[in-house]
């Protein structure tokens, strides 16, 4: 099979236009396509799909995470997937999700262990599995070399997934011997192949840009030693548009006629080159020279980090470090020990109070007491793990506290044996420790670094703090056109088309927040073109499509963008929220909760309006301020919502980027906010719909809402700092939470209602 991997989003809009060229198409199980969508349904119908799992991180200890395994089901099933790809790399490691992974090998996992997963993996999912090697930075001792993943696949019965690109940027920066790794792997257990572009940043190369030649020559070898399944281009060009994915395309296409070939020896002979394993041979020598005289290993009385905080909430801890822009929760054993570290306490006078305090044995408190300082010191949060016992700390542990913190790995190039002994590396892994190679360390961190940056803008983008930055691509002149003015928050936006219809269809969405011509703040124009349309901004193009239905959502996404975006506010959460008189009642919630449908019932027996789907709330007090867009209601709440809105169903239906189709339900003018107004934030709620749900009011402790409030939230790391970490827990300590799941509409906003009606306000 010849395919194309979704990555980005003008390979989507090509895929509308050229959607015969191909016979499968590859989707990355994250992002854009972490849930179930019509949009994956149709990819579905058109293609066999080739479903690429790295959220299940299957080279990580320990057993698979269940919500994500359903989840990859959920996706699976949408799309009717018949290949999945299992990148084999490690990104849960120690309690620390990595955003950048880490490759996994034999110092994690026994080829057993890999084998079971997939085994799982492949009855859940009913799709056949290919294992993908993953190259990066840190090369630990025991990879995943070809006798084992040969051992895997035997176990398993599965094939691999070789992504070349991914192979030759390991060559090209870290020295891997790839024309060895090629060359050792069965040819009968190469199941499928891509390939992507590299090009070089700083001084490391990256899966971008455009496939160079010496990638297109290693999969002609390849295709011609091999029988794939499937070959696929990952095209990541940047900049936008799509005029290299046709040439690109067909060159994999006369790659790929050359399948029925006679099988030849191995790749090309300028592979030989390669260098094996550099960075081994210099962590070896320091090692060997670390144990000639180690330094004496500093147990004393563990002191706090400067920068860090905590702040009791109820019977636990929101922990801060400022140092990191970490935001962490403790649960309350760890709350009690840091507390009294915090006043002075050595660790033995702590365990003897543990002891008592949670009714354990003196030696089990002891040990439960050195497991948590040495953990603490792992992530930096303390200068020491003091002199107390602990359980031995696992090598994935290690590896993890040494990408995250930086104090740790400049310890570990003073004295990679002192920084052992300090952790306690379990016996078995302190070989592998030793040797671990500093420069890759700091290279795999400095990955994780950009990762975790790329992370939190993307996480901004989904919230709705910002648009993702794009260049300009081409101006454009102002055409002769009408104007419509719309203000939210504090942004006033200029709406200019050709087209009277289309901006009446758009003031069908957004009249209600109409102004009169003011100064602008943002300036758009809607162009009209043969092929679809563009959206343009400040005289450059910022958007285009074909599809005429998906004019007006680009438009409100646009100004709640901005607005939220330009509006003095470090904080803000995906959520519902409504107001009886100055307090409001918070709605947080996933996509597909309810939550725009029970805020919809809400309003419609006399609550104020605030939102549907962003709550952004004010810099010093933390109250929340009106963004009353229009209600987006999806197809499945027409009917529910139907007695409270007569005329919902003639409202016309628009298509959003994702490919759902969405009516815009413009608030009751009653319900309408005044624009200067706030509200104090009393109640958070947590719906969820499900037909077979109990509707049901539950309390949910304090510690537990705020854990669940931040999985929605958007807190920006750059204004993340000791004073609103803490006037955040202030804020929380005010809060009474709930849970709501509901089936009955009128029952759930009867119950919310409820609340407003025995106030009480708790104890500050």
């Amino acid at each position: 099979m010849l395919g194309i991997a979704l990555a980005s989003e003008s390979v989507v809009r090509w895929l509308e236009v050229r959607h015969r060229a191909i016979d499968c198409v590859e989707i990355d199980g994250r992002g854009f396509f972490s849930r179930p969508s019509p949009f994956l349904a149709w990819v579905g119908s058109q293609y066999r799909v080739v479903l690429r799992l790295p959220k299940l991180s299957i080279g990580s200890p320990g057993a698979l995470d269940c919500s994500a395994v359903a989840d990859a089901a959920a996706i699976g099933k949408c799309c009717s997937a018949s290949i999945t790809v299992h990148p084999f790399e490690a990104r849960a490691l120690g309690g620390i999700w990595l955003s950048q992974p880490v490759p996994a090998g034999r110092a994690f996992l026994t080829s057993g262990e890999v084998a079971d997963k997939i085994s799982i993996l492949q009855s859940t999912l009913g799709a056949n599995p290919l294992l993908e090697p993953t190259w990066g930075p840190l090369r630990l001792p025991h990879p995943a070399d070809p006798g084992f993943l040969v051992d895997v696949c035997s176990a398993a019965g599965c094939r691999l997934m070789l992504d070349l690109s991914s192979l030759i940027s390991a060559r090209r920066s870290f020295g891997l011997d790839s024309c060895a790794f090629v060359e050792e792997l069965p040819r009968e257990l190469i199941g499928g192949i891509r390939i992507r572009g590299n090009s070089l940043e700083s001084g490391q190369w990256r899966h971008l840009s455009g496939v160079d030649q010496f990638a297109w020559d290693l999969l002609d070898e390849l295709i011609a030693r091999s029988a794939p399944d499937v070959v696929l281009l990952d095209h990541r060009t940047p900049g936008g548009g799509f005029c290299r994915v046709e040439p690109e395309l067909h060159r994999l296409r006369q790659a790929a006629s050359a399948l029925p070939r006679a099988v030849r020896r191995g790749p090309p002979r300028q592979l030989a080159t390669e260098i094996v394993d550099r960075g081994g041979v210099e962590g070896l020598e320091a090692a060997a020279a670390d144990a000639v005289s180690p330094p004496a290993v500093d147990i004393a009385t563990p002191s706090i980090a400067s920068d860090a905080a905590l702040f009791v909430l109820d019977h636990e801890g929101v922990f801060y470090s400022a140092l990191r822009r970490e935001l962490t929760l403790f649960n309350t054993s760890a709350t009690y020990v840091w507390c009294l570290l915090e006043s002075g306490e050595s660790p033995s006078s702590i365990a003897a109070a543990y002891a008592e305090t949670f009714g354990v044995q003196a030696d089990q408190a002891l040990l439960q007491v050195g497991t948590i300082l040495r953990h603490w010191f792992g992530r930096g949060y303390v200068s020491s793990p003091g002199p107390l016992p602990g359980e031995p700390t696992p090598l994935p542990t290690a590896v993890a506290w040494l990408l995250t913190n930086s104090l740790l790995r400049e310890r570990f190039n003073r004295s990679s044996v002192e920084t052992a002994d300090l952790l306690d590396i379990s016996p078995s892994d302190r070989d592998a420790f030793l040797v671990l190679d500093r420069h890759q360390l700091e290279a795999q961190a400095e990955a994780e670094a950009a990762a975790c940056a790329e992370g939190a803008a993307q996480r901004r983008r989904e919230v709705g703090m910002t648009m993702p930055d794009q260049p300009p691509l081409r101006p454009s002149a102002r055409s002769h056109s009408q104007t419509s003015y719309y203000c939210l928050l504090t942004t006033t936006m200029a709406v200019r088309s050709a087209s009277g219809l289309l901006l009446a269809e758009l003031d069908a969405a957004l009249g209600h927040l109409s102004t009169s011509a003011a100064p602008v703040d943002v300036d758009v124009e809607i162009r009209l073109t043969h092929s679809g349309w563009e959206l343009h901004e400040g005289g450059c193009r910022l958007t285009e499509s074909r599809r005429r239905a998906g004019i007006v959502p680009a438009i409100k996404q646009l100004l709640r963008e901005r607005a939220v975006d330009r509006y003095p506010s470090w904080v803000s959460v995906h959520a519902g929220v409504v107001a009886f008189g100055d307090e409001c009642v918070l709605l947080p919630a996933a996509a597909g909760s309810g939550k725009t449908t029970l805020t919809a019932a809400l309003i419609a027996g006399g609550c104020t309006y605030f939102s549907d789907e962003i709550a952004v709330l004010e810099e010093r007090a933390l109250r929340v301020v009106p963004v009353p867009l229009s209600l987006t209601v999806k197809d499945g709440s027409v009917i529910p919502l139907h007695p409270l809105y007569p005329g919902l169903g003639t409202v016309t239906a628009h298509v959003r980027e994702d490919y759902i189709r969405v009516r815009y339900l413009q608030p009751p003018i009653a319900s309408l906010p005044d624009a200067t107004a706030s509200g104090n934030v009393r109640w958070i709620v947590f719906p969820k719909y499900s037909p077979g749900l109990e509707t049901n009011l539950r309390p949910v402790d304090r510690p537990t809402a705020l854990k669940r409030l931040l999985g929605e939230s958007y807190l920006s790391p750059g204004a993340l700092e000791r004073a609103r970490v803490e006037s955040l827990v202030r804020w929380m300590r005010t809060i009474d939470c709930y849970e709501l799941p509901f089936a009955s509409l009128s029952l759930a906003a009867e119950l919310v209602r409820g609340l407003a009606a025995h106030r009480e306000r708790p104890e500050k």
